[in-house]
This record gives C-alpha cells, sequence and structure tokens, in this order.
C-alpha cells in the first residue's frame, strides 16, 4: 500500500533522505518524492531540469504503515501522514497507477513531445501519450503542461514537461 506523508515545503528530499537513514527499509518498501523533467532555457540553451510533482509531499510503500507511522514520528519536518480523521488511509489503486504509468521505477515523470492540432494536443512522445485528457493548458514558451490529476482524493493540479515541436 501507498501513503503520503505533509512535510515542511522545501524539506521533501531532506526528508526522504533522513528516512531511508532512520529505518533502512525496515517499514518500508519504497520511500520517494515524485518528480517531474521540464526544460528551462538559460545561457542560450534548452536545459532538462528536475522539479517536484507534487510539493510538500514524500509518498512511501509499505505494508506495515502502524510501524512506518511510529517512526515518522521521529522526524521533525514531517507534517503528518494522511488519512481519514485519526484512521491511516492508503492512496487509492487509481493513484497508484498513475504514478506507476507516469514516473516508472525511477519516480521521475519525463518531458513528453507532441504537436497542436487545431486547439487539440497531440502528444506522440512520452509518458503522457494516450492521457492528453489530463491536460488543462499548456505554456509552450516554459514548455509546460498543467494537468488535474486525482490526488488522495482530490483533484490536485501539477505541471509536467511537454515540448510542442510543431502546430498543424
Amino acid at each position: 500500500m501507498w501513503y503520503a506523508a505533509q512535510v515542511c515545503f522545501g524539506r521533501e528530499n531532506s526528508v526522504m533522505t533522513h528516512c531511508k537513514k532512520l529505518f533502512k527499509e525496515e517499514f518500508y518498501i519504497d520511500c520517494f518524492v515524485p518528480q517531474c523533467e521540464v526544460k528551462k532555457r538559460y545561457q542560450g540553451v534548452w536545459h532538462v531540469e528536475r522539479k517536484l510533482l507534487f510539493p510538500g509531499y514524500v509518498l512511501f510503500e509499505s505494508e506495515q504503515i502502524e510501524k512506518l507511522y511510529l517512526g515518522l514520528k521521529a522526524v521533525p519536518e514531517l507534517t503528518k501522514v494522511l488519512g481519514m480523521g485519526t484512521e491511516l488511509v492508503s492512496l487509492y489503486s487509481y493513484e497508484v497507477a498513475f504514478f506507476e504509468r507516469f514516473c516508472g521505477r525511477n519516480r521521475v515523470i519525463e518531458v513528453s513531445k507532441g504537436h497542436l492540432s487545431g486547439d487539440k494536443v497531440v502528444v506522440t512522445d512520452g509518458p503522457m501519450v494516450g492521457f492528453e485528457g489530463y491536460i488543462k493548458k499548456i505554456d509552450r514558451h516554459k514548455r509546460i503542461a498543467y494537468l488535474e490529476v486525482e490526488f488522495f482524493g482530490r483533484k490536485t493540479e501539477t505541471q509536467v514537461g511537454l515540448e510542442i515541436v510543431r502546430k498543424e
């Protein structure tokens, strides 16, 4: 089962590193911060950089959530493990499927490529192929697609890299 922990903004990677040192995979199968690749232009050249997919969250895959939860209380930058009331609740299966489909094992969404056909986006290469319905808007100049996805049972907006190579 997958669980989301809310952490202090900007401390996601340090919390992940701290948890990996503290628990040594004793209570979890995987601990990660989902990221995406985006392209940024500086010094006249396009560079691929990584940014957080969901700022303020660290995800855990665990079958021992009670033990993990007790261990997480020792992590000062952790705000809370998400749940309903006092009950810890895992991510929904379709949310896990989203992460597995888009991020793969390295937990990074790579830049997709596509084109515009009229006012419609057609993704031809990358993890967004066939999932154009998630796209709410694009910024062609920044090479970013704004997605609306389900995260912990509610709609959340996030950004991924999308390079539009032509317009028809």
